[in-house]
C-alpha cells in the first residue's frame, strides 16, 4: 500500500526551508536544480491551497497529481490569474522552472557553467538588489539558489498573509 503524501502547508514549508536551504549548498548542479524546483513547487502549491476556500477535497481536486494544476508550470500560472504573484517573480518561477527542465532533460552533462544555463541565470531578476546593495558578484549556480531561497521565502510569506476565500453560497432559485 503506497504511503500518502503530506500536503504541503505554508507553516510546515517554513520550518523545513532553513535545512533546505543548508542540504542546497551540497547538492550536485543538476540536485540544486530539481531540489530547488521542486521546493518552489510546494511553495506555489501550499501558497494557492490557503487561498483556495477551506475544502481540501475540492483543493485535492485541482492540485493533486495528474490534476489541472498538478504541475509548477500550471500553478505558476493560477498564481499569477489569482493575483498572487507580480510579473517578475512569475517571470523568474518560470525561468526557474526553465532551468529545472533543462537539467531533467538534457542527455549532456549539463552545469550551471553550460552557456544556455548562465543565459536562463542571467535573466533571474530575483536577487539582484541585494547582489547590487552587496557588490555581490554572483555566478549562475549563487543567483539560482538565492532566487530559490528569495523566493520561497517570498510565497511562504504570503501564504502566511492569505486567509482561505469564503466557500461560495448556492444560488436560490425565486420562482
Amino acid at each position: 500500500m503506497r504511503k500518502k503524501r503530506a500536503l504541503p502547508s505554508v507553516p510546515g514549508l517554513s520550518a523545513d526551508s532553513a535545512r533546505f536551504m543548508a542540504d542546497l549548498q551540497k547538492e550536485t548542479d543538476r540536485g540544486v536544480a530539481l531540489v530547488g524546483a521542486a521546493f518552489l513547487d510546494e511553495a506555489l502549491e501550499a501558497m494557492l491551497r490557503a487561498f483556495f476556500a477551506d475544502d481540501s477535497n475540492c483543493a485535492d481536486s485541482l492540485l493533486g497529481t495528474d490534476r489541472p494544476l498538478g504541475t509548477f508550470s500550471a500553478r505558476t500560472r493560477a498564481a499569477r490569474c489569482l493575483g498572487l504573484l507580480g510579473p517578475n517573480m512569475h517571470c523568474d518561477l518560470n525561468t526557474i522552472r526553465d532551468i529545472r527542465n533543462y537539467f531533467a532533460h538534457c542527455h549532456r552533462q549539463v552545469s550551471f557553467d553550460s552557456p544556455e544555463v548562465q543565459g536562463l541565470c542571467g535573466s533571474i531578476k530575483t536577487g539582484n538588489s541585494i547582489a547590487t546593495l552587496m557588490e555581490l558578484r554572483m555566478s549562475p549556480r549563487f543567483r539560482f539558489i538565492l532566487a530559490v531561497v528569495l523566493l520561497t521565502q517570498q510565497l511562504l510569506i504570503r501564504g502566511l498573509s492569505l486567509k482561505h476565500l469564503a466557500t461560495g453560497k448556492d444560488f436560490t432559485g425565486s420562482g
